[in-house]
């Protein structure tokens, strides 16, 4: 019975794992370019988000994980047609795709050997960052199983959770960018001192998961002309950012969870409050 589980397990990881290798060459191969994402890409859409949901045996934590892979795949997938993607060099030749593809954060290539220099030793430092943001982790693992920690205490609970969750999303995207960085591309920053942040505005488009920032300026901001009506666009951006959300936590509890809508309901009272900062800002420098 024990060989029969190790093999089902073994079964249900195959297929995701064999997709996501496959799944670059696919989209290159597979989906014209230059065009609006049209069969084909949602296609690739339906299948990366729907892959999380085949680890039936995994953790919640690791399905959650997935989940947040899938969302990053399925905005290069829709990303990837157009003419969306920033710096479009890196699309030229298999190398530069590949690098494009697995790495979240936006890339940009080198143009002269003197920035790919730069890059390398910025990537450098990136990797001794994140090291370090992985032992202040392992420090707060620690000190929560140490007997006198209050654990009833829900303020400090949640500061800690916070912090827990900043260190490791930001941990893991440091070392990823920094081993992409010694091929000498370039890696956009994704955290900017979030703890720092002055206010809502500033905190969600400065300071917090800037690539997310720049996927929904290109993808949302843009074509729904939030310059022109920041209102209705700042509204969409949240309610699509709460509905990934909502996704990742369906996936990683294999259901609604319990406490549906909820984050759904969080990013909008953080779109609302974007709008306010704006709108009092505006006010101020009347």
């Amino acid at each position: 019975m024990d060989a029969i589980l190790v093999y089902d397990q073994g079964v249900s990881w195959l297929l995701p794992v064999s997709c996501v290798a496959l799944l670059p060459v696919c989209v290159r191969i597979c989906i014209p370019r230059g065009t609006p994402a049209g069969l084909p890409a949602a296609v690739g859409l339906a299948l990366v988000l729907g892959l999380p949901l085949s680890l039936s045996g995994a953790s919640s934590g690791l399905r959650f994980f997935a989940a947040c892979i899938a969302l990053i795949f399925a905005f290069k997938i829709w990303e990837y047609p157009g003419a969306r993607v920033p710096d479009q060099a890196m699309l030229q030749g298999w190398r530069r795709f590949l690098i494009w593809f697995y790495v979240a954060p936006d890339t940009r290539w080198p143009r002269i050997q003197e920035e790919a220099s730069r890059n390398r030793r910025a990537g450098t430092l990136r990797l001794l960052l994140g090291g370090v943001k992985v032992a202040l982790l392992a420090g707060l693992v620690a000190v929560r199983g140490l007997a006198i920690w209050p654990h009833s205490w829900g303020p400090l609970e949640t500061l800690w959770g916070l912090a827990l969750v900043f260190l490791m999303l930001s941990a893991c995207v440091d070392v990823v960018a920094g081993l992409a960085m010694q091929s000498g591309v370039g890696v956009a920053r994704v955290f900017n001192w979030p703890v720092l942040a002055r206010s809502p505005r500033d905190l969600w488009s400065k300071r917090w998961n800037l690539y997310v920032h720049a996927l929904a300026y290109r993808n949302v901001f843009l074509p729904l002309r939030g310059i022109h009506h920041p209102v209705r666009a700042t509204v969409a951006i949240f309610v699509l950012s709460g509905l990934c959300h909502e996704y990742m936590i369906w996936v990683a509890h294999g259901g609604p969870g319990p406490y549906p809508g909820w984050v759904l309901a969080f990013f909008l009272c953080q779109g609302l409050g974007v709008l306010a900062d704006t709108a009092l800002q505006k006010f101020i420098r009347r």
